[in-house]
């Protein structure tokens, strides 16, 4: 890369966020759920939007991923016939080289709206 040209931001999830940010059905449904469910998790985008982005730093990056990444926020399932005794002992030795992260289930709780649609509500929302 030429140290001389200006910066341009890429990557895998913002370049998948701005086309899914350029489609007139994913900008509905975003709005639809972002109106649906105000206050839980389900109203953001799991990827982000493309304009705030750039602003995420590799440490807030670092920290949203340790907190929720962790295997203690997981749920392993197994299936098939093989050693039971084997496949925990497998599942132990990855396992054992996470700590504990307390933080991890709470953070993640996604606790029940309240009830704030008591009539039909219309909304409009600008398209690019």
């Amino acid at each position: 890369e030429d140290k001389e040209q200006p910066l341009t931001y890429k990557g895998v999830v913002y370049n998948e966020m701005k086309g899914v940010y350029s489609s007139p059905d994913s900008l509905l449904g975003r709005e639809s759920q972002r109106c649906l469910f105000p206050d839980n998790t389900y109203s953001v985008d799991s990827g982000g939007d493309p304009t705030v982005i750039p602003e995420l730093s590799f440490e807030d990056f670092a920290n949203f991923h340790a907190k929720f990444y962790h295997p203690a926020n997981s749920r392993i399932y197994f299936s098939g016939d093989d050693d039971v005794a084997k496949r925990l002992e497998i599942m132990d030795e990855y396992l054992s080289e996470f700590g504990p992260s307390p933080e991890s289930k709470p953070g993640s709780e996604i606790v029940w709206q309240k009830k704030t649609i008591a009539e039909p509500k219309w909304e409009k929302h600008a398209y690019p």
